[in-house]
């Protein structure tokens, strides 16, 4: 009845999602916005502080993720957005948000799982740009 009186459908499809309080937005890492034209592999990794090699395995998690979800609002959105605007990278990166001790939270997949795969081809070039810049994966993504 309380649902009801919200004005709640029966059987309406909800998202329950976890509060995570502090979330900060998020922007390209120098060393990714540097990167577009190199290959960040063990040997780059090796250069980067703990903190930022960290950073970067997540980095490499996200766009493979992305990648498989057909997700291009994050990281394929903004390479993108380079033609017209090279300050792409300076502004903070869709659907993503990161705690007070640095892990990044990726969210808002809607025009994941369909819509964007219908666009695959049309981004495919990107994909491939990106997913030939990182090859640094945790453990848990190998």
């Amino acid at each position: 009845k309380n649902l009801e009186a919200a004005g709640w459908r029966p059987l309406a499809v909800v998202s329950i999602t976890l509060f995570i309080p502090d979330l900060q937005t998020v922007e390209f890492p120098p060393y990714l916005k540097d990167c577009i034209n190199c290959k960040l592999d063990k040997e780059y990794n090796e250069e980067l502080t703990p903190e930022e090699s960290n950073f970067l395995t997540q980095w490499s998690d996200m766009i493979l993720l992305d990648y498989v979800t057909g997700d291009v609002d994050r990281v394929i959105g903004h390479v993108h957005n380079l033609k017209w605007d090279d300050r792409s990278f300076n502004r903070p990166v869709h659907n993503l948000m990161k705690d007070q001790e640095g892990s990044l939270y990726f969210f808002d997949n809607e025009s994941a799982f369909g819509h964007s795969y219908r666009l695959l081809a049309r981004y495919q070039t990107l994909h491939d740009v990106t997913l030939k810049r990182v090859c640094v994966f945790s453990r848990r993504t190998k």
